[in-house]
């Protein structure tokens, strides 16, 4: 009789064991599923708060449009500051001019012999006659050569692209691109920058005295180096890169994206969540 007891009092205590563990994996798996349809909604907040971003930086862009030419200053570049949140949602944006840059794709592959990134590269001849064929984004280019100096990575992408018109602004470009053109060494591509930085010799302030017309480098170049890289520059940009951070408490997001502009029309044209 006390054995039958004690063997129902052991089945008692497993079934009410068994019965706490299946509600309590039943409660975890309903919070699981809770989080788990929470973070595609926190999800679609960020990209919606990413595209805002982006038609922020369009209107900036229309706006600059009626100007004949685009320079460091301008709001395209530098209107964000006060553009720090949209609702409980932070959002930063960085707009950089991809004419400022130098397309690999199109440029000439004896002047990326001059290109400063690739000159202390040790496999520099393979790298560049690794360009003959295009490459559609930077990071081909890495992979292909197998690039693993972070520096050296960083500095390309900070100064070379394969979005743009392949013509490069002289009133955003930095010295390196600069000396990427035919008869600019560095010399000559400090002078180009100072002459457009004004007195204070520092860029983006509001004595700068941007080129309006491409004409105007030649009284920094003379005339024959001027007639080299007069096909190859400009004063008005078309492809920008926008690259879009967001946040929500633990949550965020960093969308890259490049923007077209002809005329007043601006189109996406590469969209990539990094």
């Amino acid at each position: 009789m006390h054995n039958q007891k004690g063997m129902a009092l052991v089945i008692v205590l497993w079934i009410t064991v068994v019965l706490t563990s299946i509600t309590a994996a039943a409660a975890y798996l309903t919070r699981l599923e809770t989080k788990q349809s929470h973070y595609p909604a926190r999800d679609m907040q960020l990209i919606g708060a990413s595209i805002a971003g982006l038609e922020r930086v369009k209107s900036e862009l229309k706006e600059d449009n009626k100007y004949t030419y685009n320079s460091l200053k301008g709001k395209w570049k530098n209107g964000y500051d006060s553009y720090t949140k949209i609702g409980d949602i932070e959002i930063s944006l960085l707009v950089e001019d991809e004419e400022s840059k130098l397309n690999l794709n199109t440029a000439n592959k004896e002047d990326l012999h001059k290109y400063p990134p690739f000159i202390n590269y040790a496999n520099s001849d393979r790298l560049i006659k690794s360009l003959t064929v295009p490459i559609d984004c930077l990071d081909d280019l890495v992979i292909i050569n197998n690039i693993a100096d972070n520096k050296q990575i960083q500095t390309i992408k900070n100064t070379a692209t394969v979005n743009s018109t392949g013509k490069i602004n002289i009133n955003t470009a930095p010295v390196e691109v600069l000396m990427a053109l035919p008869g600019i060494d560095y010399t000559l591509a400090q002078a180009i920058i100072a002459r457009r930085n004004g007195k204070d010799l520092l860029q983006a302030t509001e004595d700068d005295l941007p080129y309006d017309n491409i004409m105007k480098v030649e009284l920094v170049t003379g005339r024959e180096i001027y007639k080299k890289i007069v096909n190859l520059i400009t004063v008005k940009s078309s492809f920008f890169k926008v690259t879009i951070k967001t946040s929500y408490g633990k949550y965020s997001k960093i969308i890259e994206s490049v923007l077209s502009r002809q005329g007043n029309n601006i189109h996406i044209s590469y969209w990539r969540e990094l």
